[in-house]
């Protein structure tokens, strides 16, 4: 700590350090952080520390209905963060400077009209005073209904989407978020559920229970840009794994949900039997977890991964079978 005079001696063995700076508790100046500072004799520094500056504003609904408990995010050098209360509130204080403001969430907000999974970041934030942003998340709903071939509910299905790429001005400001959504819902006793979105266009799966005996199905390029309706209709298979009419591809379907945290279920289609390897590696192409090492039939096959030991990130999934190959990528947030 600084004496009184605002002076301090740092000892150390000589180095490269990164050195942090941190006011005291409710003096209003913002923290300073020097990287690479080079220690190889005795050094003199002065720091001038500078008063913080505060973003402050609501988050909202597309309605105006508050978005409570979600994570907000001034990023540089440093990560300042604040969750909104259950108005919506949210203050950041930091030094002046431009910034990233990121919003994202992976188990859902206090409001449930606003998406279960997503990452959006906005860039070239200038603060040089106290400002006011407020965010208007324009979320979108889908309102699905599973049915079978006679038009019968099929509750416990799961509706899910990878990861759709998104961009868009939330709210008022200059602030232009870019990002990814996803997320995943299941069916209630009346095969409906309600899939709410930020306008994208994405890939929509449909997982029916285990053991159904139903066929999963996939609606490709559903452009969500306002409140829709849509009604699936489920076939069904003789047996999970072994359909009347075999696939005739060799497939990995996406995993679901994704992101994920910590489990996520993978699917593939086999033609023909063959011996089958599912491997889940990172981006360095280690090895992380075998799912799958066995001979199977053909038909649709699922297995799940539990990533319970592992660090968030990104990670591919890979399908090996008679010298053929297909990957899809997975992320995990904790």
């Amino acid at each position: 700590p600084t004496d009184t005079s605002g002076r301090a001696v740092f000892w150390m063995f000589p180095t490269v350090a990164d050195l942090r700076i941190s006011p005291p508790e409710g003096s209003g100046f913002a923290p300073v952080r020097i990287d690479s500072v080079s220690v190889r004799t005795d050094t003199a520094m002065t720091v001038h520390l500078v008063p913080t500056v505060t973003l402050r504003g609501r988050i909202t609904d597309r309605d105006g209905g508050a978005v409570g408990a979600q994570p907000i995010q001034l990023v540089s050098f440093t990560t300042l963060y604040d969750t909104t209360d259950a108005l919506g509130h949210y203050s950041l204080s930091a030094s002046p400077g431009t910034y990233a403001l990121d919003i994202h969430s992976l188990h859902g907000t206090a409001n449930p009209r606003i998406p279960r999974q997503f990452m959006l970041r906005a860039n070239d934030i200038v603060l040089a005073a106290d400002s006011v942003l407020d965010i208007r998340l324009p979320n979108v709903s889908l309102n699905i209904t599973v049915l079978d071939q006679v038009n019968a509910p099929v509750p416990g299905a799961t509706i899910s989407t990878e990861m759709a790429m998104t961009s868009t001005t939330f709210g008022a400001g200059p602030a232009v978020f870019h990002g990814s959504i996803g997320g995943s819902v299941v069916s209630d006793s009346a095969g409906q559920a309600v899939f709410w979105m930020f306008p994208t266009v994405a890939d929509l799966r449909i997982s029916p229970p285990e053991g159904s005996g139903f066929r999963p199905f996939r609606v490709d390029s559903v452009a969500l840009t306002s409140d829709m309706t849509l009604v699936v209709h489920l076939e069904r298979t003789t047996s999970v794994h072994s359909d009347d009419e075999p696939p005739t591809q060799f497939l990995l379907l996406h995993n679901y949900p994704n992101p994920f945290n910590p489990t996520t279920t993978v699917e593939f289609e086999l033609p023909t039997a063959g011996r089958v390897r599912v491997s889940i590696d990172d981006l360095l192409g280690r090895e992380a977890a075998v799912l799958v090492d066995e001979e199977r039939p053909p038909g649709m096959h699922r297995a799940t991964w539990d990533a319970t030991r592992f660090p968030s990130g990104v990670y591919v999934c890979r399908l090996h079978t008679g010298g053929r190959v297909q990957m899809r990528k997975m992320i995990l947030i904790k």
